[in-house]
């Protein structure tokens, strides 16, 4: 996790959502070919709480976390959920 500048390794669960929104569907292109298309859904530690722009870097590519809510059991946040896109690769 990139969080504030700070690369933090975390333990954290990122599943493809492979729903049939437009979002999905759309193919992009850039100057460097194909953008990966699709939303991850991410599942992460209360701490340290991720943010709506924070990155994720896993296995070579790179995910921004697009939104992030905690999740609460009675008064004790257990953990955080968000949606997340592929950006690209740590290579580029």
């Amino acid at each position: 996790l990139v969080h504030g500048g700070e690369e933090i390794c975390i333990r954290a669960m990122l599943q493809h959502t492979k729903s049939k929104s437009w979002q999905n569907m759309e193919k992009q292109m850039s100057l460097l070919g194909r953008v990966p298309s699709g939303q991850y859904v991410y599942i992460g530690p209360a701490q340290p709480a991720a943010q709506a722009g924070d990155r994720l870097l896993l296995g070579g590519s790179i995910y921004e976390l697009r939104r992030v809510e905690p999740v609460w059991f009675r008064n004790q946040l257990m953990y955080c959920w968000g949606l997340c896109v592929q950006k690209g690769s740590v290579q580029e």
